[in-house]
């Protein structure tokens, strides 16, 4: 049996680039689902301003961005694109990039990594780009809110949903 996933959520209470309804969430997955699944690492909403911008590279992640209002830009090594309402990004965050507010930007977003992930991303990405629009009546808006809102959960079974949300999301 794999262990407990352990959570720690902070909440933003601050008025600066990223707004108080703000929050982030840090998830702990188990060994086993670390070995066997795909697996959140982190997940959150933003609502941040045009100061907020991030820029990074080698860190053991991926990322999906799922735009709610406004517009943000990401930088990846397949060039700028614009991130807007009902599109979502994945960014593979072991390359370096970039991503900001172009304005008020609100958006999902979530961290994952795991079994076959590379694989899966890289073949995502060099088929359709980072970016891809979702309408907001799709099940893969469903599945970014249920991991977002309502949480990875903190046992064996959750991990399993959530990986299967992930695989379907990226299906």
């Amino acid at each position: 049996m794999p262990n407990m996933i352990r959570h720690t959520q902070y909440k933003f209470t601050k008025n600066n680039t990223i707004r108080e309804r703000s929050a982030i969430t840090f998830n702990t997955p188990s060994e086993w689902a670390e070995k066997n699944l795909l697996y959140v690492q982190m997940y959150g909403n933003f609502l941040c301003d045009e100061r907020y911008r991030i820029e990074r590279g080698g860190f053991e992640s991926y990322l999906l961005i799922l735009t709610i209002s406004g517009e943000g830009i990401i930088e990846t090594s397949h060039g700028t694109q614009k991130c807007s309402r009902e599109t979502i990004a994945i960014i593979d965050c072991r390359e370096a990039h970039a991503y900001y507010a172009a304005g008020v930007w609100e958006f999902l977003w979530i961290h994952f990594y795991g079994e076959h992930s590379d694989e899966i991303v890289r073949s995502l990405i060099n088929y359709q780009g980072n970016i891809v629009y979702m309408p907001s009546t799709s099940l893969t808006h469903r599945f970014f809110n249920l991991i977002v809102f309502q949480g990875v959960g903190n046992t064996y079974v959750d991990e399993i949903r959530i990986s299967s949300y992930l695989y379907l999301f990226l299906a």
